[in-house]
């Protein structure tokens, strides 16, 4: 996070830089790249990229979709393949959120190689008045296209999706190498921030940040929302898989799966949903706010 008056300086001024993607999904979703210390704040319906001295160099542009009764410009659904394990959370939970914290063991690769992409994700959503997800903060395991050449190897990523238009976001450290290993035990931590700046005369924003706490050279980076999130999530997104032999065998565990407040561990019940256009199911292992476990289990072991 950088200085309040650099980052209430930059919001108020005008700025015409925009990135180009660095890759897409099969599906054509665009993937953007930001440097080191990059934050993305709402402004209205927008999101602007900021660097660590304030310089707004990106914005998305009418990605917000208002948790009010005016409605904004609708954006074709166009996404990944998503099901997950999820806790909702109510205004009085959000205001309370201290942090979300998950940790599993890399599984093997897929034994085929069809320009899939997967995505093991733990996350914090934004809702729209329709209960429909529109913006997630998710430190993810991915699969396939990357920041780094897409290929059959595992990458560890933090990054913003937007919903339901599709596309990413992330801050990468060009000098680090985020590829993991099968084996690799990642530890993930998202958490308040609330010592981000406000502005006179806008809404209330709220910060959070999401990190790998064992990678450190896989960069952290911290997202501002005028509204406040409604779920935290565990989950597996693809696009691009076909068979069982696309997916990794066996299951990947979610565990230590933790969600504190600022009055401790709350009573909480993880629910799911499945998509129907994956092979892919969840199963809760172990409920509740703390030491908690999720299973995601694969076609070949179905």
């Amino acid at each position: 996070m950088f200085h309040l008056r650099v980052l209430a300086a930059a919001l108020l001024a005008t700025n015409v830089l925009g990135l180009s993607p660095v890759g897409h999904t099969p599906t054509g979703q665009p993937i953007f790249r930001g440097p080191p210390g990059s934050t993305v704040v709402q402004s209205g319906r927008d999101m602007k990229v900021f660097t660590p001295n304030g310089t707004v160099i990106h914005v998305f542009e009418d990605v917000v979709r208002s948790q009010s009764k005016q409605t904004p410009r609708w954006i074709p659904r166009q996404e990944l393949s998503t099901t997950e394990a999820f806790v909702t959370l109510t205004t009085s939970d959000a205001l309370a959120f201290q942090t979300f914290n998950v940790s599993f063991v890399v599984p093997p690769e897929p034994a085929t190689f069809e320009s899939q992409i997967i995505y093991f994700s733990t996350g914090l959503q934004l809702l729209d008045d329709t209960g429909e997800p529109q913006q997630s903060l998710v430190v993810a395991l991915q699969y396939g296209a990357s920041v780094i050449d897409g290929g059959p190897f595992w990458t560890a990523v933090v990054l913003l999706q937007f919903l339901p238009s599709g596309g990413f976001f992330e801050s990468f450290d060009p000098n680090a190498n985020p590829a993991v290993n099968a084996g690799d035990r990642l530890s993930i931590t998202i958490r308040n921030y609330p010592n981000g700046p406000q502005f006179p005369d806008s809404p209330e924003t709220y910060y959070f940040i999401a990190a790998l706490n064992n990678r450190p050279d896989i960069l952290s980076f911290g997202v501002g929302w005028e509204m406040l999130p409604q779920k935290v999530a565990l989950g597996v997104s693809e696009e691009g898989a076909f068979q069982p032999s696309d997916y990794p065998r066996g299951s990947l565990v979610f565990e230590d799966v933790s969600v504190n407040f600022t009055t401790g561990f709350p009573a909480v019940t993880w629910n799911i949903e499945q998509n129907s256009g994956t092979d892919v199911s969840m199963k809760i292992d172990k409920d509740g706010s703390r030491n908690a476990q999720v299973s995601i289990v694969f076609p070949d072991d179905l």
